[in-house]
């Protein structure tokens, strides 16, 4: 078993990536301003804005070359090949161009200054009905709405290889057919008919606004070829931040900061996932590198569980990380009592959210 020093060391190098997808490119200090986007005639642009005001979500088909989708899809099956989640392929400069394609799109429905949100992913869902996409939910909730109904923030889903209903393709809950669309709640009592199964061919594009209840399908044993694809979300820039920082879509983040955000989404899912302890402490150390850090010394963040109500920190308190141990442990500063400190574990993300502006 590699150790996670000889990770840590080919994770921090440019030119292990490159040699891994020599196909694919990493750059420093890039802009894609004068690069090409796609072309949206306008009467098909207003179609689409109906479609996601009615609805919550639109589909654009095979609308990016397949020159620009298959070698990424390439690059992650090697990514998986060689080991390593396929969210590392935001490394790669195509990772972030593909989206920055779409931008008329959305400048349309976000504003010309729209921002991208520092919360991507990406999938390799296998040819197994013990593979599947995630669970039933929510992005976020009613308030990611403006008062007309139309979004705050958009999910852009795009597949890098065809996605169908055999190999775990995409189902949502239309908006206009969802009792508890408006309400707030989770989705119960509905309709299954009115359950909407989303197979697109690669190329093609989903978006969906935070509310809609959507989720991605089981594969099978008898699906043809995996299913493949990166999703990122966006959000209007004249609203609060979801998550800080914002990013400018144009002016993708260097390297170690990919690298640092990479590791940052990798904690945060590693109970989704169920990664390694070699994977985790590797993404422990690479996460400091983020554009905001999750275990940063001087954070503050507020607790969102009782767990910690035995030591008098109760839910909703808002605590600062004071050192770190070598060991891995954070030491959180006590809010009430001077001077005492409460060791945990860097995992427990969804015990704590990052509080910034303090």
């Amino acid at each position: 078993m590699i150790s996670v020093e000889s990770l840590l060391e080919q994770a921090k190098s440019p030119e292990f990536w490159r040699r891994m997808n020599p196909h694919l490119s990493i750059s420093e200090d890039l802009n894609f301003k004068s690069q090409p986007s796609i072309t949206v005639e306008q009467e098909h642009l207003k179609n689409l804005l109906f479609n996601l005001k009615e609805e919550g979500y639109f589909q654009i088909d095979s609308i990016l070359p397949a020159s620009e989708v298959l070698p990424l899809a390439a690059g992650i099956e090697k990514l998986c090949k060689s080991g390593w989640p396929p969210v590392f392929a935001f490394i790669y400069d195509q990772s972030w161009q593909i989206f920055y394609r779409l931008s008329p799109i959305l400048s349309a429905v976000l504003g010309e200054d729209y921002r991208q949100i520092a919360d991507v992913w990406a999938w390799n869902i296998e040819t197994s009905k013990r593979s599947r996409g995630w669970e039933p939910h929510r992005d976020r909730r009613k308030n990611s709405l403006l008062p007309d109904g139309m979004p705050k923030a958009l999910n852009i889903w795009i597949p890098l290889t065809d996605a169908t209903p055999l190999n775990g393709c995409m189902y949502i809950l239309p908006a206009d057919l969802d009792p508890n669309y408006s309400q707030d709640s989770d989705t119960v009592g509905i309709n299954p008919q009115d359950i909407r199964a989303l197979p697109v061919s690669v190329g093609s594009v989903l978006c969906w606004n935070p509310v809609v209840w959507h989720w991605g399908g089981r594969s099978s044993d008898k699906a043809t070829s995996p299913r493949i694809n990166l999703a990122c979300d966006f959000q209007r820039a004249d609203v609060e931040p979801y998550e800080m920082p914002l990013l400018d879509p144009a002016a993708p983040l260097n390297f170690n900061q990919r690298l640092g955000l990479i590791a940052k989404l990798l904690l945060r899912f590693q109970k989704r996932y169920g990664f390694s302890a070699e994977l985790v402490e590797l993404a422990v150390e690479l996460q400091k590198n983020a554009p905001i850090p999750y275990w940063a010394v001087g954070s503050y963040y507020r607790v969102l569980s009782d767990r910690w109500s035995s030591v008098g920190i109760a839910q909703g308190a808002l605590v600062q990380i004071s050192h770190l141990y070598d060991n891995g442990k954070l030491m959180v500063r006590h809010p009430d009592r001077e001077g005492v400190f409460y060791p945990f574990e860097p995992l427990e993300l969804e015990d704590v959210q990052l509080i910034t502006g303090v």
